[in-house]
């Protein structure tokens, strides 16, 4: 690393943390970063605060930035600064094999993509997959810093408890073609993993024991397990979705570069057999797991940086005007893609929705799958027209409709003092109630709409309400409704909604 090396490294660091300053969330957004927000309040797992496997020292870390900031950009801070290190550390490993222009564009390319870039704006956990494979793989080229790679898989478990899991194979691979040429003394091996049981214990048994001990901790993933059983092909949808955006600009390079190259020339001319077979174990296996088990969000990201350093050793090859040109696609994208607002037809139950399933498919692509910063302004939106429904409510609960954007649990987080009701549809119709920073199961959805406020949409209400609910504040898609005949409007959602 030379001083333009570092020149570099600032540019791309500022690059990324002022484009995601600027396109950040207001409020947390989703169902998990509520869970997060509210963790950093009181941390409570029982309560899902946050949700299963715990995220200790994730909402350690968020603890951390609320000493320095307000409480809501606290929640997205760990987002931003992984996002931050994880580009920095993707030009470090990319220059260990190209020169400068190669390894700026390789960081670049990544940290526009829309998939990444949207994830880290918003107070989700995946940005930390982005820094955490690509630190794990720059640790294992040295011994004096393979021999740290253990403890690093020890803090990873605390902050997204799946990645050290599904990255396990790349860690053995790792170890394995490194000794197998380089010896590395056994006292030091074995010190190494000492330090990183040590490191595990100091977060795990707090987190344990904020439980009340190991058997209340796992009876938990009998109770409160958040993982939905989904199909291969669910699964698959969801990241063929998604991949609309990611994988555009990338599948532009990747086509460019192998019919100029030639796909053998590409496969024979990569500069590191190593880090070939890394990369094989990086993407292969944790893409596997989401296809057969279960995909969501973000989960892509511990993946992602894999793809474009696959042809690292050839973008030499591709013109400078190409490259910018990709970048730039890339950039408008995520900047300038309109999503679709009006989506009550994916959320209705399929006999009853007014749309097919192809249609229906084709619109989560344009809606709740599009990591763009128009999803992340509607988010907002949300927020704020919840914010002035409530300033002047009198009404003991707020119904949130399946249809509506924003999720209770981030509405609870912004206003703990009012009670928020969410239908669970694949729960028989239950009703989840929020309030302050607790959860609880009950009530009857017959009486929360007689004293009560829905937030909804338009959408729904002009295309499925009957005349049921009465519009009394509308900002666009959004609205707020009461319920003109609290019998017949919970028959209706349960006939809508419940699976």
């Amino acid at each position: 690393m030379n001083k333009r090396d570092l020149l570099l490294l600032v540019l791309i660091s500022a690059f990324v943390l002022g484009s995601r300053i600027a396109c950040m969330e207001s409020a947390p957004l989703l169902y998990d970063s509520g869970n997060f927000f509210l963790a950093a309040d009181d941390y409570n797992i029982s309560q899902d605060r946050p949700h299963l496997p715990g995220y200790f020292l994730h909402v350690q870390s968020i603890k951390f930035f609320r000493l320095f900031m307000e409480p809501m950009h606290a929640n997205v801070a760990p987002s931003i600064v992984w996002q931050v290190l994880g580009c920095a550390l993707l030009y470090m490993l990319a220059r260990r094999y190209a020169d400068e222009r190669t390894s700026l564009f390789i960081a670049l390319f990544v940290a526009t993509n829309p998939f990444v870039w949207f994830f880290g704006c918003t107070s989700e956990v995946y940005s930390f997959d982005l820094f955490f494979s690509c630190m794990l793989i720059v640790l294992a080229s040295k011994r004096q810093t393979l021999l740290v790679t253990p403890v690093l898989m020890a803090i990873a478990l605390g902050v997204r408890q799946s990645s050290p899991i599904l990255l396990l194979p790349l860690y053995f691979w790792l170890w394995i073609s490194f000794t197998r040429h380089k010896a590395i003394p056994l006292q030091s091996i074995v010190l190494s993993h000492i330090a990183a049981l040590i490191v595990l214990c100091l977060w795990l048994f707090p987190m344990i024991q904020s439980c009340g001990g190991i058997q209340e901790y796992l009876s938990l993933f009998h109770t409160h397990n958040p993982m939905m059983k989904s199909t291969i092909a669910q699964n698959i949808t969801v990241m063929t979705s998604y991949a609309m955006y990611a994988l555009p600009a990338l599948a532009i390079l990747y086509g460019y570069v192998f019919y100029t190259s030639g796909i053998a020339v590409v496969v024979r001319s990569f500069p590191d057999s190593r880090l070939l077979g890394s990369i094989g174990f990086w993407f292969l296996i944790p893409v596997a797991f989401f296809a057969i088990e279960f995909y969501g969000k973000g989960y892509f990201l511990l993946s992602f940086a894999a793809l474009p350093l696959l042809v690292t050793h050839r973008v030499k090859t591709v013109p400078t005007f190409v490259l910018s040109g990709l970048i730039t696609l890339q950039v408008l994208l995520f900047l300038f893609t309109p999503i679709i607002t009006s989506t009550a037809d994916i959320w209705v139950s399929s006999e009853h929705s007014h749309s097919t399933s192809v249609s229906k498919a084709l619109l989560r692509v344009r809606s709740v799958y599009a990591p763009v910063f128009s999803e992340v302004q509607y988010l907002n939106s949300a927020h704020t027209f919840a914010d002035s429904v409530l300033q002047n409510n009198n009404k003991r609960y707020i119904l949130v409709d399946p249809t509506y954007p924003i999720s209770s649990r981030a509405l609870q987080a912004r206003h703990p003092a009012q009670t928020f009701v969410t239908l669970l549809v694949r729960e028989n119709g239950q009703l989840q109630f929020h309030h302050n920073r607790d959860i609880y199961i009950g009530g009857s959805l017959r009486n929360v709409l007689d004293s009560g406020i829905v937030l909804t949409t338009h959408d729904f209400t002009a295309r499925y309400s009957n005349g049921l609910l009465k519009t009394i504040q509308q900002s666009q898609n959004l609205c707020a409704c009461v319920a003109l005949q609290s019998d017949s409007t919970s028959l209706l959602y349960k006939t809508l909604f419940v699976h």
